[in-house]
C-alpha cells in the first residue's frame, strides 16, 4: 500500500558533465541514500528515483512507484555535487507532479544557482457539468 506519484519533465544541465561527475551521479541514481554513508541527505526520502537522459544533458523521474519527496532527491543530488566539484554545471527546469488525487498536483521548479523548489499548482478544471470557460452549471 501507499501513495503514488508520477513526474513530467527533465531538468537540464547547464553544461555537459565530466566523466568523473557522471560517475558520481551514476553512483547515487536509483540507489537507497541510506546506504551512502559519505552523501548528506536533504530531506526525507529513501530512494533516488531519478535517470540520466539518453543524451547524459540532465535528469528525469525513472517511473518507481511511491516516489517521495522529490525536492530533497534534487537538492541532495545538487549538494553532493557541489560539494564534491567546483565546477558542476546548474540544474534547472520542472517536473510536474501527479498524485492519486485529483487536486493533488504540484511543481518541482529548479533554479539556475538555486535548488529544487516544490510550488502548488491550483486545480483550474471546472467541475463536470460545468461550462469550461465561465465555470457555469450546465
Amino acid at each position: 500500500m501507499g501513495y503514488n506519484t508520477s513526474f513530467e519533465g527533465e531538468l537540464k544541465f547547464s553544461d555537459d558533465l565530466t566523466i568523473p561527475m557522471l560517475v558520481e551521479l551514476n553512483k547515487l541514481l536509483g540507489e537507497d541514500v541510506r546506504d551512502l554513508p559519505h552523501v548528506e541527505q536533504v530531506g526525507d526520502f529513501n530512494y533516488f528515483d531519478l535517470e540520466l537522459l539518453d543524451d547524459y544533458s540532465g535528469i528525469k523521474w525513472n517511473g518507481s512507484e511511491k516516489t517521495r519527496d522529490m525536492p530533497g532527491q534534487i537538492n541532495t543530488i545538487i549538494k553532493h555535487l557541489r560539494d564534491n566539484f567546483v565546477d558542476y554545471p546548474h540544474l534547472t527546469g520542472n517536473l510536474v507532479a501527479l498524485g492519486e488525487e485529483r487536486d493533488d498536483s504540484y511543481r518541482v521548479l529548479v533554479q539556475e544557482f538555486g535548488g529544487a523548489t516544490k510550488i502548488a499548482i491550483h486545480n483550474a478544471t471546472p467541475t463536470p457539468g460545468s461550462c469550461p470557460h465561465c465555470g457555469e452549471e450546465l
